[in-house]
Order: structure tokens, then sequence, then C-alpha cells
């Protein structure tokens, strides 16, 4: 580990290449995420293992998640690529969209209950 110009904290660089864009993979990872998600959804239907509207409100949780995963993901790897910012950062984006997925699943948990 070395330290930065900026302060005192601990940064950690990996080559990780260019910064990439956050918002635009988080789209592509909600594309994909739904796209498997309804798809498998959908054979779920078709087989009687779960209703219509119970798919899509899957399939809509899981690609918002999967977007926000993806989001995540990158905003690391181009925090952990970048010396001038602290590992600490990395570690705060991480625990932000951990919790944003994990409320989603509370959101959806506490709605079928009602």
């Amino acid at each position: 580990m070395q330290k930065n110009n900026f302060s005192q904290t601990p940064t950690f660089t990996i080559d990780t290449g260019e910064a990439r864009s956050v918002s635009g993979h988080a789209v592509s990872g909600a594309v994909a995420t739904g796209v498997i998600s309804g798809v498998s959804n959908a054979k779920e239907v078709k087989n009687g293992m779960m209703d219509k509207k119970s798919a899509v409100t899957n399939t809509v949780l899981r690609a918002t998640q999967g977007g926000i995963a993806t989001a995540v993901a990158i905003s690391v790897a181009n925090t952990l690529g970048d010396p001038q910012k602290s590992v600490f950062s990395a570690l705060g984006a991480l625990a932000l969209g951990t919790g944003a997925i994990l409320a989603l699943e509370k959101l959806v948990e506490n709605s079928k209950g009602s």
C-alpha cells in the first residue's frame, strides 16, 4: 500500500485500464440481467410455477439489482485503478451498492406481505 498526495489514507492501485462509464454499464447490466431473468421467469410462468405478475415484478427487481451491481463493480474498478483515490472510496461504493440491492429486496418482500 502507498500513501496518496491528498491525504494520509492508504491507496491500493490495480491497473484496470481506462476509466469506464458507470452509468453506461449500469444500463448494460440492467439489460443483461433483465433478459436472463425475463427468460427464466417466462419459463416458470409457462410451467405454472409462477404467475405473470410475480414474473414481471421479479424481472424488474433483478434487472434493477443487476444494473446496480454492474455500476458498483465498474465504480470499484475505476477507483482501484486511480492512484489518487483511496481504497475506502471503493469500499464506500461497494457498501452503498450492497445497501441499495438489499433495500430493493426488502421493498419487494414487504410489498408481498401487504
